[in-house]
């Protein structure tokens, strides 16, 4: 298939959006397909992959409306150019439209509810443009043959408040990458890491959003100190706009020692600290997710490294850890119930490899990103039958 791969993320940026973009198209490529991609960057290379740029305009409040703009120009642009057999899309308000426009088949895909996400970061924002947003949202998926979502939570929202179809919609779950991702000696990275010995280590891997949890994990591991437990340690590598407030909690409650901030990393470094950590953490909240679902990279990558994975009691993080036998739930928010989970890890290390086991079998089983991407190549093809007999 000749697929144009389009999507406004910027791939120079580490986050899970570019990961997932770039490992998807990595791998539709590796199938023997021919990939354009289009996206934001301007430099960088992924197994060869033929890149154009999108203009890459901040100006608050005034981007979307920038990369709505700019994504119609260059997709009608390539669509006369390249003449791709399908046009596979993420956040492009009108792939949908302009694809059937000009007869192509598309496919899009939706990791989240992007109103949501403005309503929990930015309320006031969202109260001047919600209605805008929301019907930007609609339109995202207008006459798309198809629609990936990454969670039966997302489709179930997609259906119930955007009118779309329940036919036309995929789950297709997140992955990881299972050759960067994968296990190695917990000492020797500590080594690498000048982390001191003697300590337990618990460690999170991401962007420091709202909804992930990372006030709730803070204020644990205060409750955790208060019962005498001074071996825990925190490792929190990433950053993101709540730094500041998150290391002011930790000040708070004099955790400056127990909890440690890397900053933000190179990805290639990622699997270096996850193996590095006694229990990984993925402590999200219920607000957001709770209708939703998650799908999260963390936890892939985590379980890819053969860590045991302490998280929320959620869609799509409790069916991985019931069904993989490979970690602790605990409702999420509840600040005592995480708290227990810790200490219930902490007393049970020589649990922590079986349970790690685990969840790599699981992982290399089914959510490898070849696979996930095999998935998507097959609902690429059902997207093509579908709009030839249109």
């Amino acid at each position: 298939m000749k697929i144009l791969y389009f999507a406004p993320i910027n791939v120079n940026v580490q986050k899970g959006d570019s990961t997932h973009f770039l490992e998807v198209a990595g791998n539709l490529q590796d199938f023997g397909n021919k990939v354009l991609v289009i996206c934001q960057g301007g430099k960088g290379k992924l197994r060869d992959l033929n890149f154009k740029y999108i203009p890459n305009i901040e100006i608050k409040y005034l981007t979307t409306l920038f990369v709505d703009l700019f994504s119609s120009l260059y997709l009608i642009f390539y669509l006369l150019v390249l003449k791709p057999d399908i046009v596979y899309y993420r956040g492009v308000t009108l792939g949908g439209i302009i694809s059937r426009i000009f007869s192509v088949a598309s496919v899009a895909e939706a990791n989240g509810i992007y109103p949501d996400e403005i309503k929990i970061g930015q309320p006031y924002f969202f109260k001047l443009v919600g209605c805008f947003l929301k019907l930007r949202e609609r339109m995202n998926y207008f006459l798309a043959n198809r629609i990936i979502c990454v969670t039966e939570g997302i489709k179930r929202e997609l259906v119930k408040s955007y009118g779309v179809k329940n036919a036309i919609c995929r789950v297709i779950p997140n992955g990881a990458n299972t050759n960067l991702f994968t296990p190695m000696d917990k000492l020797a990275c500590r080594r690498k890491l000048s982390l001191k010995e003697g300590h337990f280590y618990l460690g999170f891997v991401g962007s420091f959003r709202p909804w992930v949890g990372l006030d709730t994990l803070i204020e644990a591991l205060s409750m955790i100190k208060r019962k005498g437990y001074d071996k825990i340690r925190c490792i929190l590598v990433g950053d993101g706009g709540l730094m500041g407030n998150l290391k002011e909690i930790v000040k708070q409650h004099n955790l400056q020692e127990e909890v440690i901030f890397t900053g933000g990393i190179r990805y290639e470094e990622v699997a270096l600290f996850i193996n590095s950590f006694d229990v990984c953490l993925a402590p999200f909240k219920r607000k957001r997710n709770l209708r939703i679902g998650l799908s999260p990279l963390k936890l892939y990558e985590y379980l890819a490294c053969a860590r045991a994975v302490i998280a929320s009691r959620l869609e799509g993080i409790s069916e991985v850890i019931d069904d993989g036998k490979c970690g602790y739930l605990f409702e999420p928010d509840v600040v005592e119930d995480l708290a227990a989970r810790i200490i219930e890890s902490y007393r049970e290390r020589d649990k922590l490899i079986e349970l790690g086991n685990n969840g790599r079998t699981l992982i290399e089983k089914m959510f490898s990103w070849e696979g996930t991407t095999r998935r998507v190549e097959s609902v690429l093809r059902e997207a093509l039958v579908v709009n030839s007999k249109n």
